[in-house]
């Protein structure tokens, strides 16, 4: 049977942020990603929405510790405290993306030094589709989104909830002139900041002591990342608005349908390049 590997290693990229101040806790999603260079140098942070950390200076985050392998150790966590959070930020330039880079490398250096080795996975920035990617590609194909909906997640093993979709606009356009698509897919309070994949199945070949096994084996691309979801109210007006990243009292009646607003990963890659730029000067 042939594994499907990639999926393993993707549920090691994604993390929940959890903050706080005196009287507020939120919740919300992020993901490791590295841009490698051609001087060898490469980048590696956390990608999140902005409005996952707005506000705050103090955050956690968990990982899976390691054991005498070098493999996960599942049920032995590292809870990181990252407590200059907004030192720690690179948002995109343009204040309508709500898409920022966190910082963390030295704060798990810190803890590794201490003796408490994690395990993670970050997203290449080579999971990216190239613009010529996109003509092999239809206004429907599935998705899948990792992340931690309305805070669930498997707390014992420390592994975020895995949803799948399809999307319900074209990967081909901007959606409403925005560097946006839609996916029609669930989106709760701690959805923000989750990474949105393509999944495509494909032929694929596997040598074992005994014989040749052809099998389907999934290939993934990174698409974007969730910032809002579509809600109907009660007097029937459809609004679009940021995934809440608190659980708050509601006055208003309002129903989520399920719909989920994607920024594009170009823009993601725009912040890296920027960062890029930085250190060099």
């Amino acid at each position: 049977m042939i594994k499907d590997q990639i999926a393993d290693q993707l549920v090691y990229s994604t993390v929940r942020i959890v903050c706080r101040d005196k009287t507020t806790l939120s919740r919300g999603t992020g993901f490791f990603m590295r841009q490698h260079f051609p001087d060898k140098t490469n980048i590696n942070a956390i990608v999140t929405n902005n409005h996952v950390v707005d506000g705050y200076d103090y955050a956690e985050i968990t990982l899976a510790g390691i054991d005498e392998n070098g493999m996960p150790d599942d049920k032995n966590h590292v809870t990181i405290t990252i407590n200059d959070l907004q030192k720690r930020r690179i948002s995109h330039p343009d204040k309508n993306i709500d898409v920022c880079l966190l910082f963390v490398n030295d704060k798990i250096e810190e803890y590794e030094k201490a003796g408490k080795s994690v395990y993670y996975k970050a997203v290449g920035t080579e999971m990216t589709l190239l613009p010529t990617d996109y003509d092999s590609l239809t206004s429907i194909e599935d998705v899948i989104m990792i992340g931690y909906p309305n805070g669930i997640m498997d707390t014992y093993n420390n592994k975020p909830v895995v949803r799948k979709g399809i999307t319900a606009t074209s990967l081909k356009l901007d959606y409403n002139g925005t560097p946006d698509f839609m996916v029609d897919i669930a989106c709760f309070y701690g959805s923000s900041g989750s990474p949105v994949f393509l999944r495509k199945e494909g032929l694929a070949k596997e040598t074992t002591d005994k014989g040749l096994t052809i099998g389907l084996s999934p290939s993934y691309s990174l698409l974007g990342i969730i910032h809002s979801m579509s809600i109907a109210k009660a007097s029937g007006e459809i609004v679009v608005k940021e995934i809440p990243t608190s659980m708050k009292p509601i006055v208003e009646t309002t129903i989520p349908l399920n719909l989920g607003q994607v920024t594009k990963a170009k823009k993601i890659l725009e912040i890296f390049d920027l960062v890029k730029a930085r250190h060099i000067k």
